[in-house]
């Protein structure tokens, strides 16, 4: 593992799906006892809590946490992005490695709201992502041994977006994973796409002329596995050379 510097570029995490707040948080919502910005303190908690060397270390540091409220003051059915988080890189670490602990944070903290259903991630990391360690990458499949064969298998789909001026380059990436051990989880289909996406002033990025869709199968669909998916689709955009900051989105595919 390579020691690494800090970023200008923020590591932002978006989570999309549907979510059923419980009818105390409702309440509280309606009476503005509740109210966005307070996702940050479960956030900044449970990044603290479960990373606390890498927090000590100053290797990031959280800075915004918001849920989304959109139709809350009349629903309690609330659909599409539901809550998003921006943290600084600061260095030590590839932020790669970080992704798995921002992914379940995220995610934690919009169901300390009710019950959630999970559709997307969507997770902006900088540029020059260092190498990581491949004895980590099989740490990353470890998480589904336990259960290997056991569980019904699904399919995900990663687009990776880059800037304008970035190069894809499919085949270094299909090189990557043909090179690479990851277990259950199965790279299908890659492609390299025209793409008309924008993305708001959150991002480092407004649009992104060329997509890098794949499609993989998967022991299950969740938190654990769409990190994964990211921290693999990291590694081989830095070995395709891509330079610049990087959105991924990952999702169940529809086909599901």
């Amino acid at each position: 593992m390579h020691i690494v510097k800090g970023s200008t570029d923020p590591i932002i995490v978006s989570v999309d799906g549907t979510l059923e707040v419980t009818e105390a948080i409702h309440r509280g919502i309606q009476a503005g006892e509740i109210d966005e910005e307070g996702a940050f303190a479960r956030f900044f908690g449970l990044c603290t809590a479960l990373s606390p060397q890498s927090s000590a270390n100053k290797a990031f540091e959280a800075h915004e946490g918001f849920w989304a409220f959109g139709g809350a003051e009349t629903l309690r059915t609330l659909r599409g992005e539901l809550g998003w988080f921006q943290i600084e890189h600061l260095g030590g670490v590839p932020p790669a490695m970080l992704v798995p602990l921002f992914v379940h944070a995220a995610a934690d903290t919009v169901a300390q709201l009710g019950s959630l259903s999970i559709s997307s991630f969507s997770i902006q990391i900088p540029g020059h992502v260092a190498p990581v360690d491949p004895v980590w990458i099989q740490t990353l499949l470890d998480q589904f041994a336990a259960v290997d064969g056991a569980t019904e298998p699904t399919k995900a789909t990663v687009n990776l977006f880059t800037t304008p001026r970035a190069r894809l380059r499919d085949s270094a990436v299909e090189n990557w994973f043909e090179a690479t051990h990851t277990g259950g989880i199965m790279l299908r289909t890659l492609t390299d796409e025209n793409s008309r996406a924008t993305f708001d002033d959150r991002w480092a990025l407004r649009s992104s002329p060329m997509v890098l869709r794949a499609v993989f199968d998967v022991p299950e669909w969740s938190a654990a596995s769409a990190s994964t998916l990211v921290a693999f689709m990291l590694e081989a955009a830095r070995a395709s050379k891509i330079d610049g900051p990087v959105i991924v989105n990952v999702g169940r595919s529809e086909s599901a």
